[in-house]
């Protein structure tokens, strides 16, 4: 009887807590984002790197994971998710390449984990970080 107590207790804190695996992504994402790719990052210099700009290249994500869309992903380091943005850097319509902003130790590096859903389109919405007149 006490193992069952126990068992019913961590089901229901998992269930309101959201549950959290080791990658410290949220169940209810890893769901809506069931396919995954993980990059490392890395800052090469001494100085620190406050939101710096990385750039993943598609056509990288793509060799690594042949279900990749572009069109439904979010981006996840540690226990936060980074705002990223996708980008056509040659003006031809189609997608190059994702930009992250990312802080960086000096000579740190991070393990970035790429979530998508192979099918469709998810938005995600960040916070405005910057101001244009």
């Amino acid at each position: 009887m006490k193992i069952l107590t126990v068992t019913f207790l961590i089901v229901i804190f998992c269930t309101l807590s959201g549950c959290k695996d080791d990658t410290g992504i949220p169940a209810e994402l890893q769901q809506q984002y069931p396919e995954s790719i993980s990059i490392s990052v890395s800052n090469p210099t001494d100085l620190p790197r406050n939101d710096g700009t990385v750039l993943i290249k598609m056509s990288d994500l793509k060799q690594k994971h042949t279900l990749f869309n572009g069109k439904a992903l979010l981006f996840w380091s540690g226990k936060d998710e980074i705002d990223g943005q996708i980008i056509d850097s040659n003006d031809d319509g189609n997608s190059d390449g994702i930009v992250l902003n990312l802080s960086l130790r000096g000579r740190e590096e991070k393990e970035v984990t790429v979530r998508f859903h192979p099918d469709g389109e998810k938005k995600r919405e960040y916070t405005k970080r910057t101001q244009a007149e």
